[in-house]
Parts: structure tokens; sequence; C-alpha cells
């Protein structure tokens, strides 16, 4: 815990809301309700075996991006012990990654000509393209995105053609130009996973 955690708890304690800063992705101190952490017994989803899959939560709910055997994307969300219909996203890829961004979802894909494209999910407005230019192109191996600062802000990592690892943040709604990830590789069959932990943004790559 951290001084982050004593605001988030205060504003739990009083139905305050967030600041939509660092408070937002705080560990706050939910023992003071006798609450604490444990996993559940596993149970079974709706989910076909080895599909391609990414999930976030937005508005109470989980969301699960997957891909069925025609490579056409799907979501469904989870919520009160039950399961949505599928509902299809009209575009086919077998390499995705799902964030939280601004109340909603942010979902990255790849291409068949190796681009990564973006949508955006508003409870209000549905699924939309995120920019009108790929996010990325020539693009090899893994890639991965997240939210930051309360998911008021995204972030995309990939890996480019030659094997070097790039970034790009989403802000406000507007994609900001590329940046090197200092200058480092990845290896091109190993996965890119990233999260944020408070008001930092952890990379793990191999």
């Amino acid at each position: 815990y951290n001084h982050y955690s004593l605001i988030r708890t205060i504003e739990e304690n009083f139905g305050l809301g967030t600041l939509g800063k660092n408070d937002a992705g705080a560990n706050w101190m939910q023992f003071l309700w006798g609450r604490h952490f444990r996993w559940s017994a596993p149970s079974e989803t709706p989910i076909p075996a080895g599909s391609t899959v990414a999930a976030a939560d937005c508005a109470g709910a989980l969301h699960v991006v997957y891909a069925r055997d025609d490579r056409s994307l799907v979501v469904r969300s989870h919520a009160e012990g039950g399961w949505s219909a599928e509902r299809p996203l009209g575009v086919k890829s077998d390499a995705i990654a799902l964030a939280s961004y601004r109340g909603g979802l942010l979902l990255v894909y790849r291409d068949d000509g190796g681009a990564l494209q973006g949508m955006e999910y508003q409870l209000t407005s549905g699924w939309s393209p995120s920019g009108k230019e790929p996010l990325a192109a020539g693009t090899s191996g893994s890639f991965a995105v997240a939210g930051l600062d309360g998911d008021q802000r995204a972030m995309l990592v990939w890996r480019d053609g030659s094997g070097a690892l790039q970034s790009r943040a989403l802000r406000g709604g507007a994609w900001q130009p590329a940046v090197s990830v200092s200058g480092f590789t990845a290896d091109a069959g190993a996965p890119i996973t990233m999260s944020a932990l408070g008001a930092s943004l952890d990379l793990i790559w191999k």
C-alpha cells in the first residue's frame, strides 16, 4: 500500500469516485470491510478450446474477444454469473490484445497484411475503428496493449520487422507517434505482456 491506496480507500468509503489519476488503479484497503482475495473453483465457459483469446473489464463485466475457426473475431461478456451471446466484430485475425480504456475497451489486432489495427468500444456507441490509419505496419511476433492512469490513456507495444520493440501511446483519443523501447529487441516466438501497476506500466518480454 502507498498514499494512493489511502486516497482510494477514502474515496471508496464515502462513495466519492476517483480522480482518474494514480488513485484510480491503486490497491485499496479492502480488508477493512472484511474482504480478501481468493480464487474460485474453475467453471466452464462457452469459448471454444484452443481459441486465441483476449479479455478486459468494462462497466462491471468481463469482455472476452476470441477468434472462431475461420479467424473471424467475436466478443462475449460475462456478468452476474451469465454469458452473453456472441457478437461478431466484422474482422478476421488470430493475433489480438484487449485493454480497458476511457470507460470502454481498446482492441488491437493484426490484419492479413501484418499491420496492427485498432477498434474502440463505448457503451453508448458500440465498436468503431481507432484512428484512420494502421497503428503499425510490418510487425512480426507478439504485441500487447494496456490501459494506464485509471484507463484514461493506453499504451501499445509491438515487435517490428527487425525485432526491435516499438511503442505508441493513446491520449485524448489520439494516437501519438511511435517511440522505440530503449533500443531493446524481442524474441520472435515469445509473447509480450504489459500491465499497469499503480503509477507504473510494466512490460515483460523475452
